[in-house]
Protein backbone atom coordinates (compact mmCIF):
# COMPACT_ATOMS: atom_id res chain seq x y z
CA UNK A 1 0.00 0.00 0.00
CA UNK A 2 2.71 2.71 1.34
CA UNK A 3 4.60 1.59 -1.99
CA UNK A 4 1.26 1.74 -4.32
CA UNK A 5 1.24 5.46 -2.93
CA UNK A 6 5.15 6.16 -3.02
CA UNK A 7 4.25 4.90 -6.99
CA UNK A 8 1.17 7.37 -7.53
CA UNK A 9 3.04 10.13 -5.78
CA UNK A 10 6.31 9.82 -8.06
CA UNK A 11 3.56 9.78 -11.43
CA UNK A 12 1.65 12.98 -9.96
CA UNK A 13 5.12 14.84 -9.72
CA UNK A 14 5.90 13.49 -13.03
CA UNK A 15 2.64 14.82 -14.78
CA UNK A 16 2.71 18.19 -13.19
CA UNK A 17 6.97 18.75 -14.35
CA UNK A 18 5.81 17.88 -17.62
CA UNK A 19 2.98 20.66 -17.40
CA UNK A 20 4.98 23.27 -16.37
CA UNK A 21 7.99 22.24 -18.46
CA UNK A 22 5.25 22.61 -21.51
CA UNK A 23 3.98 26.10 -20.37
CA UNK A 24 7.63 27.18 -20.02
CA UNK A 25 8.38 26.20 -23.59
CA UNK A 26 4.79 27.87 -24.32
CA UNK A 27 5.29 31.20 -26.16
CA UNK A 28 3.17 33.61 -25.45
CA UNK A 29 3.73 37.28 -27.60
CA UNK A 30 2.03 40.27 -28.24
CA UNK A 31 1.58 41.15 -32.02
CA UNK A 32 0.91 44.41 -34.43
CA UNK A 33 0.43 44.64 -37.71
CA UNK A 34 -1.40 48.11 -39.94
CA UNK A 35 -4.34 47.66 -41.65
CA UNK A 36 -4.33 49.78 -44.91
CA UNK A 37 -7.81 49.69 -45.88
CA UNK A 38 -8.86 51.26 -43.07
CA UNK A 39 -5.94 52.73 -41.41
CA UNK A 40 -6.43 51.01 -37.92
CA UNK A 41 -3.86 48.55 -35.94
CA UNK A 42 -4.49 44.79 -35.63
CA UNK A 43 -3.27 43.66 -32.24
CA UNK A 44 -3.46 39.87 -31.32
CA UNK A 45 -1.56 37.26 -29.00
CA UNK A 46 0.11 34.55 -30.61
CA UNK A 47 0.21 31.41 -28.50
CA UNK A 48 2.21 28.94 -30.52
CA UNK A 49 3.96 26.04 -29.37
CA UNK A 50 6.38 23.58 -31.41
CA UNK A 51 6.14 19.92 -32.05
CA UNK A 52 8.29 18.61 -29.03
CA UNK A 53 6.26 21.17 -27.01
CA UNK A 54 3.01 19.74 -28.65
CA UNK A 55 4.35 16.07 -27.59
CA UNK A 56 5.29 17.29 -24.11
CA UNK A 57 1.74 18.73 -23.37
CA UNK A 58 0.04 15.36 -25.46
CA UNK A 59 1.87 13.33 -22.64
CA UNK A 60 0.70 15.59 -20.18
CA UNK A 61 -2.73 15.56 -21.18
CA UNK A 62 -2.72 11.60 -20.63
CA UNK A 63 -1.29 12.08 -16.88
CA UNK A 64 -3.67 14.45 -16.23
CA UNK A 65 -6.41 12.21 -17.12
CA UNK A 66 -5.36 9.55 -15.21
CA UNK A 67 -4.80 12.01 -11.97
CA UNK A 68 -8.45 13.16 -12.44
CA UNK A 69 -9.59 9.63 -11.29
CA UNK A 70 -7.78 10.37 -7.52
CA UNK A 71 -9.02 13.11 -5.15
CA UNK A 72 -5.43 13.39 -3.95
CA UNK A 73 -4.19 14.96 -7.32
CA UNK A 74 -7.06 17.76 -7.16
CA UNK A 75 -5.29 20.43 -5.94
CA UNK A 76 -1.67 20.11 -8.06
CA UNK A 77 -3.68 20.18 -11.35
CA UNK A 78 -5.60 23.35 -10.34
CA UNK A 79 -2.06 25.04 -9.54
CA UNK A 80 -1.14 24.25 -13.03
CA UNK A 81 -4.06 25.18 -14.75
CA UNK A 82 -3.38 28.50 -12.81
CA UNK A 83 0.11 28.65 -13.76
CA UNK A 84 -0.58 27.93 -17.86
CA UNK A 85 -3.73 30.55 -17.28
CA UNK A 86 -1.51 33.15 -15.57
CA UNK A 87 1.13 32.90 -18.14
CA UNK A 88 -1.26 33.24 -21.17
CA UNK A 89 -2.43 36.48 -19.70
CA UNK A 90 0.99 37.86 -19.66
CA UNK A 91 2.01 40.32 -22.31
CA UNK A 92 3.94 43.46 -22.01
CA UNK A 93 2.85 46.45 -20.53
CA UNK A 94 2.28 48.43 -23.55
CA UNK A 95 0.26 45.31 -25.36
CA UNK A 96 -2.35 45.35 -22.20
CA UNK A 97 -2.91 49.01 -22.44
CA UNK A 98 -3.09 48.54 -26.70
CA UNK A 99 -5.55 45.41 -25.55
CA UNK A 100 -8.13 47.88 -23.44
CA UNK A 101 -8.10 50.39 -26.25
CA UNK A 102 -9.40 48.20 -28.80
CA UNK A 103 -12.93 46.19 -29.23
CA UNK A 104 -12.68 42.14 -30.60
CA UNK A 105 -12.22 41.62 -33.94
CA UNK A 106 -10.97 38.81 -36.56
CA UNK A 107 -8.70 39.05 -38.93
CA UNK A 108 -6.58 37.26 -41.73
CA UNK A 109 -3.05 37.47 -41.93
CA UNK A 110 -1.31 37.64 -44.73
CA UNK A 111 2.39 38.17 -45.38
CA UNK A 112 4.53 36.99 -48.39
CA UNK A 113 3.65 33.58 -49.43
CA UNK A 114 2.03 33.06 -45.40
CA UNK A 115 -0.91 32.86 -44.43
CA UNK A 116 -3.42 32.73 -41.38
CA UNK A 117 -6.84 32.13 -42.51
CA UNK A 118 -8.56 33.37 -38.73
CA UNK A 119 -6.80 35.06 -35.91
CA UNK A 120 -8.91 36.92 -33.05
CA UNK A 121 -7.64 39.71 -31.68
CA UNK A 122 -8.48 43.94 -31.62
CA UNK A 123 -9.13 46.51 -33.90
CA UNK A 124 -7.40 49.73 -32.36
CA UNK A 125 -8.49 53.59 -34.17
CA UNK A 126 -5.14 55.07 -35.42
CA UNK A 127 -5.69 58.15 -32.69
CA UNK A 128 -6.14 55.67 -29.88
CA UNK A 129 -3.29 54.01 -30.56
CA UNK A 130 -0.31 56.49 -31.48
CA UNK A 131 -0.12 57.87 -27.68
CA UNK A 132 0.38 54.35 -26.20
CA UNK A 133 3.00 53.52 -28.89
CA UNK A 134 4.36 57.04 -28.76
CA UNK A 135 4.89 56.99 -24.94
CA UNK A 136 6.28 53.15 -24.40
CA UNK A 137 9.78 52.77 -22.88
CA UNK A 138 11.68 49.51 -23.27
CA UNK A 139 10.36 48.15 -20.24
CA UNK A 140 6.93 48.46 -21.75
CA UNK A 141 7.80 46.64 -24.64
CA UNK A 142 9.13 43.91 -22.85
CA UNK A 143 7.24 40.51 -23.89
CA UNK A 144 5.99 41.82 -27.28
CA UNK A 145 7.56 41.01 -30.90
CA UNK A 146 10.14 42.63 -32.51
CA UNK A 147 7.73 44.73 -34.74
CA UNK A 148 5.56 46.53 -31.88
CA UNK A 149 8.90 48.29 -31.40
CA UNK A 150 9.12 49.02 -34.73
CA UNK A 151 5.23 50.40 -34.68
CA UNK A 152 6.23 52.61 -31.38
CA UNK A 153 9.47 53.86 -33.31
CA UNK A 154 7.27 55.03 -36.52
CA UNK A 155 4.32 56.38 -34.70
CA UNK A 156 6.74 58.58 -32.80
CA UNK A 157 8.39 59.45 -35.91
CA UNK A 158 5.27 60.29 -37.69
CA UNK A 159 3.93 62.45 -34.31
CA UNK A 160 7.53 64.54 -34.91
CA UNK A 161 7.23 65.24 -38.66
CA UNK A 162 3.66 66.32 -37.63
CA UNK A 163 4.45 68.59 -34.70
CA UNK A 164 7.30 70.07 -37.69
CA UNK A 165 4.59 71.37 -39.80
CA UNK A 166 6.25 68.42 -42.36
CA UNK A 167 2.88 67.76 -43.95
CA UNK A 168 1.64 68.70 -47.25
CA UNK A 169 -2.08 68.10 -49.52
CA UNK A 170 -2.43 65.87 -52.35
CA UNK A 171 -5.56 64.97 -55.02
CA UNK A 172 -5.88 61.50 -55.34
CA UNK A 173 -7.70 59.49 -58.06
CA UNK A 174 -10.25 57.44 -56.50
CA UNK A 175 -10.41 53.67 -57.90
CA UNK A 176 -13.21 50.58 -57.72
CA UNK A 177 -11.02 48.55 -56.59
CA UNK A 178 -7.39 46.52 -56.68
CA UNK A 179 -6.23 46.37 -60.29
CA UNK A 180 -9.24 48.41 -61.75
CA UNK A 181 -7.95 52.01 -63.31
CA UNK A 182 -11.39 53.15 -63.46
CA UNK A 183 -11.64 56.88 -61.89
CA UNK A 184 -14.76 56.65 -60.01
CA UNK A 185 -13.71 60.12 -58.04
CA UNK A 186 -10.95 62.39 -56.76
CA UNK A 187 -10.07 62.86 -52.78
CA UNK A 188 -7.71 65.14 -51.05
CA UNK A 189 -5.41 63.77 -48.65
CA UNK A 190 -2.15 64.32 -46.42
CA UNK A 191 1.06 63.17 -46.71
CA UNK A 192 4.35 63.53 -44.65
CA UNK A 193 7.50 65.45 -46.41
CA UNK A 194 10.61 63.35 -46.18
CA UNK A 195 14.20 64.35 -46.04
CA UNK A 196 16.74 61.77 -47.48
CA UNK A 197 17.76 61.66 -43.86
CA UNK A 198 14.36 60.46 -42.94
CA UNK A 199 13.58 58.26 -45.64
CA UNK A 200 17.06 56.51 -44.70
CA UNK A 201 15.41 56.43 -40.91
CA UNK A 202 12.03 54.57 -42.49
CA UNK A 203 14.52 52.33 -44.29
CA UNK A 204 16.30 51.30 -41.26
CA UNK A 205 13.19 50.91 -39.36
CA UNK A 206 11.70 48.77 -42.76
CA UNK A 207 14.87 45.90 -42.68
CA UNK A 208 13.46 45.04 -38.91
CA UNK A 209 10.88 43.31 -40.80
CA UNK A 210 11.33 40.59 -42.86
CA UNK A 211 8.06 40.32 -44.59
CA UNK A 212 4.84 43.31 -44.74
CA UNK A 213 2.39 41.60 -42.52
CA UNK A 214 -0.86 43.03 -43.42
CA UNK A 215 -4.31 41.96 -41.71
CA UNK A 216 -7.81 41.92 -43.30
CA UNK A 217 -10.60 42.37 -41.15
CA UNK A 218 -13.04 39.85 -41.45
CA UNK A 219 -16.76 40.15 -40.83
CA UNK A 220 -18.42 42.98 -39.73
CA UNK A 221 -15.42 44.15 -37.85
CA UNK A 222 -13.95 45.76 -40.70
CA UNK A 223 -15.29 49.16 -40.92
CA UNK A 224 -16.43 51.31 -44.01
CA UNK A 225 -13.35 51.50 -46.28
CA UNK A 226 -12.04 55.19 -45.94
CA UNK A 227 -8.75 55.35 -47.14
CA UNK A 228 -7.12 55.01 -50.50
CA UNK A 229 -3.53 54.17 -51.49
CA UNK A 230 -1.51 54.57 -54.46
CA UNK A 231 -1.34 50.64 -55.14
CA UNK A 232 -5.09 50.79 -55.93
CA UNK A 233 -6.65 49.70 -52.92
CA UNK A 234 -9.11 52.28 -53.45
CA UNK A 235 -11.41 54.51 -50.92
CA UNK A 236 -14.98 53.57 -51.64
CA UNK A 237 -17.96 56.30 -49.86
CA UNK A 238 -21.04 54.51 -50.66
CA UNK A 239 -21.84 51.72 -48.29
CA UNK A 240 -22.97 49.07 -50.71
CA UNK A 241 -19.66 48.76 -52.75
CA UNK A 242 -17.85 49.48 -49.21
CA UNK A 243 -19.74 45.66 -48.60
CA UNK A 244 -18.70 44.76 -51.54
CA UNK A 245 -15.51 45.64 -51.51
CA UNK A 246 -15.05 43.86 -48.19
CA UNK A 247 -16.32 40.61 -48.75
CA UNK A 248 -14.05 40.53 -51.93
CA UNK A 249 -10.99 41.34 -50.09
CA UNK A 250 -11.39 38.36 -47.71
CA UNK A 251 -11.35 35.79 -50.49
CA UNK A 252 -7.91 34.43 -50.90
CA UNK A 253 -6.41 35.34 -53.67
CA UNK A 254 -8.09 38.87 -53.76
CA UNK A 255 -6.30 39.31 -50.27
CA UNK A 256 -3.03 38.16 -51.72
CA UNK A 257 -3.46 40.49 -54.53
CA UNK A 258 -3.68 42.93 -52.19
CA UNK A 259 -1.33 42.59 -49.80
CA UNK A 260 1.23 42.17 -53.18
CA UNK A 261 1.41 45.43 -53.51
CA UNK A 262 2.69 46.22 -49.83
CA UNK A 263 6.52 46.33 -49.43
CA UNK A 264 7.99 46.64 -45.94
CA UNK A 265 9.17 50.33 -46.51
CA UNK A 266 5.98 51.04 -48.53
CA UNK A 267 3.60 49.97 -45.18
CA UNK A 268 5.96 52.25 -43.14
CA UNK A 269 5.53 55.29 -45.61
CA UNK A 270 1.45 54.44 -45.59
CA UNK A 271 1.25 54.01 -41.84
CA UNK A 272 3.26 57.73 -41.89
CA UNK A 273 0.90 59.48 -44.04
CA UNK A 274 -2.17 57.40 -42.62
CA UNK A 275 -1.19 59.55 -39.55
CA UNK A 276 -0.95 63.04 -41.08
CA UNK A 277 -4.14 62.40 -43.23
CA UNK A 278 -5.85 61.34 -39.41
CA UNK A 279 -4.33 63.70 -36.91
CA UNK A 280 -4.86 67.08 -39.78
CA UNK A 281 -8.73 65.97 -39.36
CA UNK A 282 -8.99 65.43 -35.81
CA UNK A 283 -7.36 68.42 -35.39
CA UNK A 284 -9.77 70.46 -36.89
CA UNK A 285 -12.75 68.31 -35.47
CA UNK A 286 -11.13 69.40 -32.04
CA UNK A 287 -10.15 72.49 -32.83
CA UNK A 288 -11.69 74.95 -35.57
CA UNK A 289 -12.71 74.32 -39.14
CA UNK A 290 -10.49 76.52 -41.65
CA UNK A 291 -12.12 77.68 -44.87
CA UNK A 292 -11.45 80.57 -47.02
CA UNK A 293 -12.71 83.70 -46.60
CA UNK A 294 -15.16 85.83 -48.77
CA UNK A 295 -14.38 83.18 -51.56
CA UNK A 296 -16.94 81.20 -53.61
CA UNK A 297 -17.99 77.97 -52.67
CA UNK A 298 -17.93 76.27 -55.80
CA UNK A 299 -14.29 77.27 -56.30
CA UNK A 300 -11.67 74.60 -56.69
CA UNK A 301 -9.42 76.32 -53.75
CA UNK A 302 -12.67 75.96 -51.77
CA UNK A 303 -13.35 72.72 -52.45
CA UNK A 304 -9.80 71.31 -51.74
CA UNK A 305 -9.95 73.07 -48.55
CA UNK A 306 -13.29 71.76 -47.60
CA UNK A 307 -11.71 67.68 -48.72
CA UNK A 308 -8.56 68.10 -46.89
CA UNK A 309 -10.56 68.93 -42.96
CA UNK A 310 -13.74 66.72 -43.78
CA UNK A 311 -13.64 63.12 -42.82
CA UNK A 312 -15.09 61.59 -46.51
CA UNK A 313 -11.91 63.69 -48.05
CA UNK A 314 -14.09 63.84 -50.92
CA UNK A 315 -12.91 66.40 -53.68
CA UNK A 316 -16.06 67.43 -55.96
CA UNK A 317 -15.54 67.83 -59.45
CA UNK A 318 -16.41 71.05 -60.77
CA UNK A 319 -15.19 72.61 -64.62
CA UNK A 320 -11.93 72.56 -63.73
CA UNK A 321 -9.97 69.27 -64.86
CA UNK A 322 -8.95 67.45 -61.52
CA UNK A 323 -5.91 66.05 -63.38
CA UNK A 324 -4.24 69.06 -64.01
CA UNK A 325 -5.35 70.08 -60.66
CA UNK A 326 -3.47 66.55 -58.92
CA UNK A 327 -0.17 67.21 -61.21
CA UNK A 328 0.11 71.03 -60.20
CA UNK A 329 -0.88 70.11 -56.76
CA UNK A 330 2.11 67.72 -56.56
CA UNK A 331 5.01 69.91 -57.91
CA UNK A 332 4.32 72.70 -56.03
CA UNK A 333 4.87 70.34 -52.86
CA UNK A 334 7.62 68.63 -54.37
CA UNK A 335 9.47 72.09 -55.09
CA UNK A 336 8.54 73.48 -51.54
CA UNK A 337 10.71 70.32 -50.51
CA UNK A 338 13.50 70.90 -52.68
CA UNK A 339 13.98 74.71 -52.56
CA UNK A 340 16.82 75.98 -50.62
CA UNK A 341 16.32 77.87 -47.34
CA UNK A 342 18.03 81.19 -48.85
CA UNK A 343 15.44 80.87 -51.89
CA UNK A 344 11.91 81.73 -51.75
CA UNK A 345 9.20 79.09 -53.20
CA UNK A 346 5.72 80.05 -54.77
CA UNK A 347 3.39 80.23 -51.89
CA UNK A 348 0.54 78.73 -54.32
CA UNK A 349 0.30 76.05 -57.28
CA UNK A 350 0.00 78.20 -60.46
CA UNK A 351 -3.93 77.79 -60.97
CA UNK A 352 -4.67 79.51 -56.94
CA UNK A 353 -6.05 82.59 -57.25
CA UNK A 354 -7.59 82.78 -54.16
CA UNK A 355 -6.09 85.95 -52.09
CA UNK A 356 -4.77 83.91 -49.21
CA UNK A 357 -2.34 81.49 -50.47
CA UNK A 358 -2.20 78.17 -49.89
CA UNK A 359 1.00 78.18 -47.78
CA UNK A 360 -0.85 80.31 -44.84
CA UNK A 361 -4.34 77.95 -45.35
CA UNK A 362 -1.79 74.89 -44.43
CA UNK A 363 -0.44 76.70 -41.65
CA UNK A 364 -4.00 77.47 -40.35
CA UNK A 365 -4.79 74.17 -40.46
CA UNK A 366 -1.82 72.34 -39.03
CA UNK A 367 -1.63 74.49 -35.69
CA UNK A 368 -4.29 72.82 -33.99
CA UNK A 369 -2.71 69.58 -35.21
CA UNK A 370 0.71 70.52 -34.02
CA UNK A 371 -1.02 71.02 -30.47
CA UNK A 372 -2.99 67.28 -31.33
CA UNK A 373 0.55 65.89 -31.76
CA UNK A 374 2.80 66.99 -29.46
CA UNK A 375 0.24 65.87 -26.50
CA UNK A 376 0.00 62.08 -28.29
CA UNK A 377 4.03 62.77 -28.83
CA UNK A 378 4.07 62.48 -24.86
CA UNK A 379 1.96 59.33 -24.86
CA UNK A 380 -1.28 61.53 -23.29
CA UNK A 381 -4.89 60.72 -25.12
CA UNK A 382 -6.09 62.82 -27.27
CA UNK A 383 -7.91 65.75 -25.34
CA UNK A 384 -11.43 66.51 -26.76
CA UNK A 385 -10.91 70.11 -27.67
CA UNK A 386 -7.95 72.09 -28.69
CA UNK A 387 -8.34 75.77 -27.80
CA UNK A 388 -5.55 77.37 -30.02
CA UNK A 389 -4.20 81.15 -29.45
CA UNK A 390 -6.03 83.75 -30.33
CA UNK A 391 -3.64 86.88 -31.83
CA UNK A 392 -4.16 90.08 -30.44
CA UNK A 393 -4.88 92.51 -33.53
CA UNK A 394 -2.53 94.62 -34.42
CA UNK A 395 -4.60 98.05 -33.61
CA UNK A 396 -5.74 96.89 -29.89
CA UNK A 397 -2.22 96.24 -29.43
CA UNK A 398 -0.83 99.45 -30.39
CA UNK A 399 -3.41 101.04 -28.32
CA UNK A 400 -2.58 99.15 -25.30
CA UNK A 401 0.73 100.13 -25.81
CA UNK A 402 -0.27 104.07 -26.39
CA UNK A 403 -2.50 103.67 -23.12
CA UNK A 404 0.52 102.17 -21.04
CA UNK A 405 2.92 104.28 -22.08
CA UNK A 406 1.02 107.37 -21.05
CA UNK A 407 0.00 105.99 -17.78
CA UNK A 408 3.79 105.94 -17.16
CA UNK A 409 4.55 109.39 -18.54
CA UNK A 410 1.18 110.40 -16.32
CA UNK A 411 3.45 108.56 -13.38
CA UNK A 412 6.69 109.89 -13.78
CA UNK A 413 4.95 113.68 -14.13
CA UNK A 414 3.34 113.23 -10.87
CA UNK A 415 5.84 111.96 -8.98
CA UNK A 416 8.04 115.03 -10.69
CA UNK A 417 5.79 117.12 -9.22
CA UNK A 418 6.03 115.67 -5.83
CA UNK A 419 9.63 116.01 -5.39
CA UNK A 420 9.60 119.61 -6.51
CA UNK A 421 6.51 120.72 -4.12
CA UNK A 422 8.61 118.56 -1.60
CA UNK A 423 12.12 120.77 -2.42
CA UNK A 424 9.85 123.68 -1.98
CA UNK A 425 8.72 123.49 1.03
CA UNK A 426 11.60 122.46 2.17
CA UNK A 427 13.96 125.54 1.55
CA UNK A 428 10.92 127.68 3.22
CA UNK A 429 11.07 126.09 6.32
CA UNK A 430 14.99 126.51 5.56
CA UNK A 431 14.65 130.49 5.52
CA UNK A 432 11.81 130.52 7.67
CA UNK A 433 14.32 128.97 10.43
CA UNK A 434 17.25 131.45 9.37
Amino acid sequence: MEEAGRVFFTRREMSVNRLSVAADKLLVMDHLTFVPTTGQFFFWVDEGTSRMDTAALRASRMDTAALRASRMDTAALRASRMDTAALRASRSDAGARLLRAGWPAAARLIGGESEVPRTEGVLIELIDALPILAGASAMDLDGAAPEVAMWAATARLALSLVVRGQVWPRLLARRPGHGDERICGWEARWHVSLTPGLRGRVAQLARTLTTAQIAVVLGRGARQLTLSHVSGLSAITDVQQAQKATAAITDVQQARKASSGYSTRGLLRWMLDACADTLVREGARRGVYVRLGRWPADAWEQRLVRGLVEDEATFTTGEDDPEVLACELRQWAEELGVTPPLLSAPPSPPSWLATESLQQIIGRMVEPTAMLASRLLLGEPAPRTLVPAVPVPTSKLNQAVAVTRALIQATQSAGAGISASKKMSSERSKKAAG
